[in-house]
């Protein structure tokens, strides 16, 4: 018997009582998180199911939209990789095909910022679309591109709700002035 009591945790019982409220409290914090996924993969399948095309295709052409949108000229002709989100080559007609690692860090900001719009306007699908947070997507761009950007931006809110955080007055008047919310 006392090799039995030497066995024993060296907890109280409402210390064990604790420690179970803690892992019921995680079992269900994991259970609604797989709910959740559970519910992201059945609408990802809805919208497959209700696109003909390849995944890829609807986001290689609406990322290649807002880059025209963006860089101010005719549509980028992308290459991506399968499995690849970012996309590997690109050729607008006027130059040779260049790789996408051989891009400015400019150019890449616009590329990574039409990216996140692209994947945006793929999600918000639907009746109940959530609008699109972006806090402060021009901070690291020169003016130019800020102003591509900014095209980007206005393109894609042309249809869904966007908000846009920024302190820099000169970025929030890339905007029409209607549609700013000062706080101050």
């Amino acid at each position: 018997q006392a090799e039995r009591f030497a066995r024993l945790p060296d907890r109280t019982s409402e210390e064990i009582e604790a420690s179970a409220h803690s892992l019921q409290a995680l079992f269900e914090a994991a259970e609604r998180h797989a709910e959740t996924l559970l519910r992201l993969r059945s609408a990802a399948e809805r919208v497959a199911a209700s696109d003909r095309r390849r995944p890829a295709q609807t986001f290689e052409e609406l990322l290649s939209h807002y880059l025209a949108a963006a860089l101010h000229r005719e549509p980028e002709t992308l290459r991506i990789d399968d499995g690849a989100i970012a996309p590997t080559m690109f050729a607008d007609g006027r130059s040779a095909v260049l790789e996408g690692s051989l891009l400015s860090q400019g150019t890449q900001d616009i590329v990574a910022l039409c990216i996140h719009l692209a994947l945006a306007e793929i999600a918000a699908t639907g009746a109940y679309a959530p609008p699109l947070l972006l806090d402060d997507p021009l901070v690291n761009m020169d003016p130019e591109r800020r102003v591509g950007a900014a095209r980007a931006i206005t393109a894609y809110a042309q249809d869904r709700q966007l908000v846009l955080f920024t302190c820099h007055p000169d970025h929030a008047s890339l905007f029409d002035e209607t549609a700013i919310i000062r706080m101050e």
